[in-house]
C-alpha cells in the first residue's frame, strides 16, 4: 500500500471502507439474493468473514451477525467497523484443535487450512502460515440461525460437517463457495451431504436461479477463468441451499 493511500484510509477509515465493499459487491451476484435469504428475526452465521462483504449486508438484513474469521488483522478490521457485530477468532472444522492456516502474502481471500488446497495460482515464494486455532460450528450452540454463509476456500465439507447438530436443528439458509481446483469432487460431495439433510442446491447464472443438477464443472468453473486479480467470464463457484420445501418459493421471488 502507498504512503498516500494509508494516509486517506487512516483519515478516511468509513468512507474507504464503504468504498471497497461496493467494489466487492459488484463481483458477486449473489448479494441480491440476500434479501430472499435473511431474515430479520433470525442470525447470520458468516465463516470466513474477510473484508466484511456479506457482514455488511447480514447487518442491515438479520437479527444479528456472528462472524468467523481466523486471520487476526482481519479480526481488529471487522471489530473496527462492526462494533456490534460478534467476532470469533477462530477458524471451523470438524473437529477441534489447531491448524496451519496458508496463505499468498496480502491476498487474505485466498487463506486455507484445507489440505486438499495447494494454492497452485499463488507464487509459492510469496506462501506465508501461521496457526490459528480451530473449533466446530455445533461447539458454539447457536440458535435462532436464518443464514450461514461459508468462504474457507476448500475446507467447506468439514465446517459443514462440524455444525451438522445446526443443520439439522436450524435449517438455515446457505451460501457457500465450493471450487473443485480446492479440493476435487466436492461440488458434489457438499450437494450430496446437504441433500441428505433435506436441502435443495442451486446456483446464479445470467441472473436466472438454477438447479445445481445442471452444474457442469467444464463448462461453470474452467481454470483458465479464475487467478489472483478474481474471476473472469463463466467461473460459478457460489451455490444456494434452501431447506426442500422452500425451494420453490425462492425460484418463485428470485424469477419477479
Amino acid at each position: 500500500m502507498s504512503v498516500l493511500k494509508t494516509l486517506i484510509e487512516r483519515a478516511f477509515p468509513r468512507l474507504v471502507h464503504a468504498r471497497r465493499i461496493r467494489r466487492l459487491g459488484a463481483r458477486e451476484k449473489e448479494i441480491r439474493l440476500l434479501p430472499l435469504l435473511c431474515s430479520e428475526a433470525k442470525i447470520a452465521v458468516d465463516v470466513g468473514g474477510n473484508l466484511g462483504l456479506y457482514v455488511h449486508h447480514f447487518q442491515k438484513l438479520c437479527k444479528s451477525v456472528v462472524v468467523f474469521e481466523p486471520i487476526p488483522v482481519l479480526q481488529s478490521y471487522l471489530r473496527k467497523q462492526y462494533h456490534d457485530v460478534r467476532v470469533e477468532g477462530v477458524a471451523l472444522s470438524d473437529s477441534p484443535g489447531q491448524a496451519q492456516l496458508r496463505m499468498p502474502s496480502g491476498i487474505h481471500s485466498w487463506a486455507t487450512i484445507a489440505a486438499s488446497n495447494d494454492l497452485a495460482l499463488a507464487d509459492p515464494a510469496a506462501l506465508t502460515s501461521m496457526e490459528v486455532p480451530v473449533r466446530t460450528l455445533d461447539s458454539y450452540a447457536l440458535d435462532g440461525v436464518g443464514i450461514l454463509k461459508v468462504d474457507v476456500e476448500g475446507h467447506e465439507e468439514h465446517v459443514l460437517r462440524g455444525g451438522i447438530g445446526l443443520l439439522s436443528r436450524e435449517k438455515p439458509n446457505i451460501l457457500v463457495e465450493v471450487e473443485e481446483r480446492h479440493n476435487p469432487g466436492s461440488v458434489k460431495r457438499v450437494s450430496d451431504f446437504l441433500r441428505g439433510l433435506g436441502y435443495e442446491g442451486f446456483y446464479l447464472h445470467d441472473a436466472k436461479l438454477v438447479p445445481i443438477a445442471e452444474f457442469r464443472i467444464e463448462r461453470d468453473q474452467p481454470m483458465r477463468n479464475v487467478g489472483t486479480s478474481g474471476k473472469i467470464g463463466r467461473y460459478i463457484n457460489n451455490f444456494i441451499f434452501v431447506p426442500a420445501d422452500q425451494s420453490a418459493r425462492l425460484q418463485r421471488l428470485a424469477a419477479s
